[in-house]
């Protein structure tokens, strides 16, 4: 059986009852913008019944078996919601903590095979994650793997962020970094015709192409203001485009629509997008996950840096320590990022309850937006060293 609809997968979950293995689920379902827009109720008891099967494949892994050999399979399909079952279960910490969890960059460095979830014999593209620490971790993604995160970057991230079939695309991104290639396949998906950057090509070349091929829409990375260099800040980024022809953006330019991630959208280009009739939208990611997040052009409380969690092919939960157990912040609370795979091909490293190293504020319950989506709005989101320093040795870790 291949479930190639989310209305499918729906009914084999919710009528039937049945616990589905993701790999028998096409990477089109992942691209179904009725995820965000369904009851909160029922989109968590379907991602429950995804998840058990992911738990139990787990067990015999050796990134999990240690930590996962207690956990009771059974005891778990009782539960209706995934967030009650994640909760249940051990933390996967990137970097080593302070009481003691070995983090998953120390696990990879020791052998790096140990995220090859398939066996010896899985091949994958290995992108560097961690970028913006300048600690890279290797993370082995699939052509399927590629594709199926495209897909919900395009269908559930662009087109809510106002791009379209027809417009034309022009990305500054690495095609070397995963998401450079997932935007690039993203745009391609939506039906956009898509121009990538050379490495070689100064801001003069993007804007000589920019105008050649009449580009409406771009995608590129904006640093924090203050920042003059480094990784990210280095090279062609939106304000460099900008400031060399500022002419060629807005209601009167060529370019009316814009893609900016890296870090949060600075104040200073939000107000220059409304001042010059910029459409402007960004999408919270990084190279072990695409898309977990991202705002739209279509709500009032989702613009900008606040953005509607997306659930599947991932599951995003914002916690916090509460005595000895984690618990789900409350809205306006901060709390340490977990991110479980959800959509999972075979030979994906899967990560399950997964703290890659951010925070962030729970700003709005599910619900409370005019754009419609039924998943909870955040914002705040910070990088931090040592993410692990959130909770204690009370939590149980991998």
């Amino acid at each position: 059986m291949r479930i190639n609809s989310l209305g499918s997968l729906r009914y084999e979950i919710t009528k039937r009852n049945q616990f589905i293995h993701p790999y028998m689920i096409d990477e089109h379902v992942w691209e179904d913008i009725e995820w965000d827009f369904a009851r909160p109720e029922e989109r968590s008891f379907i991602l429950s019944r995804l998840l058990i099967p992911l738990v139990e494949q787990v067990k015999t892994h050796e990134l999990y078996a240690e930590a996962y050999r207690e956990v009771d399979i059974a005891a778990l399909k009782k539960l209706e919601r995934v967030e009650d079952i994640l909760l249940s279960l051990p933390i996967l910490f990137k970097d080593s903590t302070s009481f003691g969890a070995e983090g998953l960059r120390s696990k990879v460095k020791k052998n790096p095979a140990i995220m090859k979830h398939g066996g010896q014999d899985t091949h994958g593209e290995i992108f560097r994650s961690g970028g913006t620490k300048g600690v890279p971790t290797p993370t082995y993604i699939t052509t399927e793997d590629l594709r199926l995160e495209s897909r919900a970057l395009g269908r559930r991230t662009f087109i809510p962020g106002g791009f379209m079939e027809g417009d034309r695309l022009y990305s500054t991104y690495n095609l070397a970094h995963k998401g450079g290639r997932a935007i690039s396949l993203a745009g391609r998906f939506v039906g956009m015709e898509v121009i990538t950057r050379r490495p070689e090509d100064s801001v003069e070349d993007v804007i000589e192409l920019i105008k050649d091929y009449k580009v409406n829409a771009l995608a590129a990375v904006q640093p924090p203001l203050s920042q003059e260099a480094g990784e990210k800040g280095s090279g062609v980024t939106f304000l460099s485009i900008y400031k060399e022809r500022a002419d060629l953006f807005g209601a009167d330019g060529l370019i009316k629509k814009a893609f900016i991630t890296g870090f949060p959208i600075p104040e200073s280009v939000i107000n220059l997008s409304k001042e010059i009739g910029l459409s402007l939208f960004t999408t919270y990611g990084c190279t072990e996950f695409i898309p977990l997040g991202t705002s739209t052009v279509e709500g009032d409380l989702c613009a900008f840096n606040d953005q509607h969690l997306l659930f599947g092919p991932h599951v995003v939960m914002i916690v916090r320590q509460e005595g000895d157990r984690l618990v789900p912040v409350k809205e306006g609370e901060m709390g340490m990022v977990l991110v479980t795979t959800i959509g999972v091909y075979s030979g994906r490293t899967i990560y399950l309850n997964y703290a890659l190293g951010d925070t962030a504020v729970l700003k709005h319950e599910a619900g409370r937006c005019s754009c419609g989506r039924t998943t909870p709005v955040i914002g705040g989101i910070m990088r931090m060293d040592h993410p692990g320093e959130l909770v204690s040795g009370g939590c149980r870790y991998v």
